[in-house]
């Protein structure tokens, strides 16, 4: 990520005087607010692309394996909540702690990724993609600190969006909407349809009311 550590530094400044480091909603809405002004970024649009990937979940991941027997296994004896759907996994660890281990265990490492088969994966409150992980050389912070998650995940709709102006005001709404999900392939995205952008919009629709 261009200039990395002086945009997370710029957009960190000051951050823990707004509020105690367990208020979570508060420090969310400020963190918003500067991310959306230093980004150029519409704050409603930001928000509706946090709801559709995570439902402010922080810690919330998708994980795509090989090995899903392997991977209950290990949900389930550390007591991780997931919902399974085929090789798909929607994890919900509770807290930090369980969220370190799942990173340390299933998806930080290429050890890790190995033992469980992880072919894919999206982390944290924005759902950061592994490609996006490997990219911008992103740590386990920017899936642990949703603060720092947010930073990155503002960095690439903005990219997306810059990118979307191609297609004229209209479509670059869609097309920058659906970038973040499915990336820069325009066959892709017509392909697969903009069902993601029109989640995304009626999120839009209802935070603006």
């Amino acid at each position: 990520m261009r200039s990395k550590l002086f945009i997370v530094s710029t957009l960190l400044w000051g951050w823990h005087l707004f509020a105690s480091p367990d208020d979570f909603l508060q420090k969310y809405v400020d963190m918003e607010r500067r991310i959306a002004q230093y980004y150029n970024l519409d704050r409603g649009i930001f928000r509706a692309v946090v709801e559709a990937e995570s439902v402010f979940n922080r810690y919330a991941l998708l994980i795509r394996s090989t090995r899903p027997q392997k991977l209950s296994r290990f949900l389930e004896n550390n007591g991780v909540p997931y919902k399974k759907n085929r090789k798909f996994f929607s994890i919900f660890p509770k807290d930090r702690r369980s969220a370190e281990l799942c990173y340390n265990q299933i998806f930080g490492t290429e050890k890790a990724l190995k033992s469980f088969g992880v072919i894919d994966y999206d982390a944290g409150l924005m759902q950061i993609n592994k490609s996006n992980f490997s990219k911008y050389g992103l740590d386990k912070e920017y899936y642990l600190d949703f603060s720092k998650n947010m930073i990155a995940g503002g960095y690439i709709l903005k990219d997306c969006f810059e990118w979307a102006k191609r297609f004229g005001r209209r479509w670059s709404v869609i097309y920058g909407i659906e970038c973040y999900n499915k990336g820069t392939n325009v066959k892709k995205i017509d392909l697969l349809g903009y069902g993601y952008a029109k989640k995304v919009l009626r999120n839009y629709a209802r935070i603006v009311k």
